[in-house]
């Protein structure tokens, strides 16, 4: 377990395209790295996307993500709009990033959306057990509780 984790915290206005948005991602990881952070979190949708993007463009764009998590050996922590087909339409998605690029912990928004039954779990940084939760879902008392009883610290 580390004894101490520098976390950087990036507010990010959403830009106008996909490619935007990934870019200035892909870049604040760059920066909080630079600065020392082992975690870098991001807000709800800052992989923003228009309306008319495809699956397929919002997996590539993660891709790039997962690649800059790699590059720089840090976690990311970030919110983006996501959709389970190119016919559904886009939801809030959360997504923890390893410095070995790997996806360890995903979560679809539940507030008002009754497709998502699975309410967010702890995942690891560095042998801490964290919890991330966006925005809306932390007045569903499960999604509140449920990572506390599991062991997030």
């Amino acid at each position: 377990m580390a004894d101490r984790l520098t976390v950087g915290v990036a507010q990010v206005a959403p830009e106008c395209t996909l490619e935007m948005n990934r870019g200035k991602i892909v870049r604040f990881i760059g920066q909080a790295r630079a600065a020392g952070c082992r975690v870098v979190v991001f807000p709800e949708e800052a992989l923003h996307v228009p309306d008319d993007t495809s699956r397929a463009a919002i997996d590539e764009a993660v891709e790039a993500l997962c690649v800059a998590a790699r590059t720089q050996g840090i976690y990311v922590i970030t919110g983006l709009l996501y959709r389970l087909t190119d016919a559904d339409r886009l939801h809030n998605r959360l997504l923890a990033i390893a410095p070995d690029g790997s996806i360890v912990h995903s979560y679809d928004k539940l507030w008002a959306d009754a497709r998502f039954p699975n309410v967010p779990g702890p995942f690891e940084i560095d042998g801490t057990r964290c919890c991330a939760i966006i925005c809306a879902d932390r007045w569903i008392r499960s999604v509140e509780e449920l990572p506390a009883f599991a062991g997030a610290s």
